[in-house]
């Protein structure tokens, strides 16, 4: 139902003239972070979808703007790994499993945002 593992090389994942990982220049790997805190929002409700006023107010707080940065999303579930029940909202596996998965996640509309309006260099996030 779901896997882990880093998909820096996702563009040749769903375009066939996407780029793999050795292809990226090592200047698009490097820069500016940002850690978009979202713990408590996620600890409330554990399907949270990151929306663009997080952002907007990590901007706020931090007078500062996101552009050009790398963005990292800490919802607080990282340390829940390995338990999958924890991390994942259930312990069943392959199709069964698929509606009973719950932990946050990035809204389209923020991710959108993100690309759109901040042009970053990429994002991470600490859940599946």
């Amino acid at each position: 139902a779901e896997h882990g593992g880093t998909h820096i090389d996702a563009p040749i994942h769903f375009f066939a003239k996407g780029k793999t990982v050795d292809q990226l220049p090592l200047e698009q790997l490097i820069g500016a972070g940002a850690c978009v805190n979202v713990t408590r929002k996620c600890a409330a409700d554990r399907d949270y979808q990151v929306a663009v006023e997080d952002f907007e107010h990590w901007e706020a707080e931090h007078k500062a703007t996101l552009e050009n940065r790398i963005v990292l999303i800490r919802t607080g579930f990282g340390p829940y790994w390995p338990d999958r029940e924890k991390y994942l909202g259930t312990k069943e596996q392959g199709k069964a499993g698929v509606a009973k998965l719950h932990f946050p996640g990035l809204d389209p509309s923020a991710a959108d945002w993100l690309i759109t309006r901040r042009h970053i260099r990429m994002v991470g996030i600490d859940t599946a």
